[in-house]
């Protein structure tokens, strides 16, 4: 039997927690532990119940979730923080996930995406939409060459002729 997760959620509009709490408990291991809508309550519920995942809105009256978010991992280090928004998540995912979430999914996702990336972190793994992915969210490095070395790009080229010809400005 899987373990039931403890879930708080923190959203400044009523009607989205709890529609989002009505979806979560419709499944046996989550449990709904709290809900606040303001950081503050937030917090203390965070503190008080330890959860394994927090739910929390990207854009609150108080601000952004970043803030917010270091407090909750440094209260709850084992809880996992999901951040819904209505932002651009691609551009989001990179703080957030400095700042010590778990994820982030879009106010749109539907209810089995909100599962699946539920389920993936009850697993270890974070889920990701594939449209971030062809838009390239990370840096990726050039593979190796035959000899071990890694190809210059020719900007990189252009620069390294320069240095070796003593021109460094």
């Amino acid at each position: 039997m899987t373990r039931v997760w403890r879930v708080v959620i923190i959203d400044s509009h009523p009607t989205s927690m709890l529609g989002t709490k009505l979806i979560l408990e419709e499944r046996e291991n989550l449990k709904v532990t709290g809900m606040a809508s303001t950081w503050d309550e937030g917090l203390v519920l965070v503190i008080e119940h330890q959860p394994d995942l927090v739910l929390l809105d990207y854009q609150m009256p108080e601000g952004t979730a970043e803030p917010l978010l270091e407090k909750l991992k440094s209260s709850s280090p084992e809880s996992h923080v999901l951040i819904l928004t209505d932002h651009d998540g691609l551009k989001l995912l990179h703080p957030i996930i400095h700042h010590g979430g778990s994820g982030i999914l879009s106010k749109q996702a539907s209810a089995s995406q909100l599962m699946l990336m539920i389920d993936g972190l009850r697993e270890g793994f974070a889920a990701l939409p594939i449209e971030w992915l062809k838009q390239g969210i990370w840096q990726m490095q050039a593979a190796p060459s035959a000899e071990g070395m890694f190809d210059l790009t020719e900007t990189e080229i252009f620069i390294m002729e320069r240095i070796v010809q003593g021109i460094t400005y």
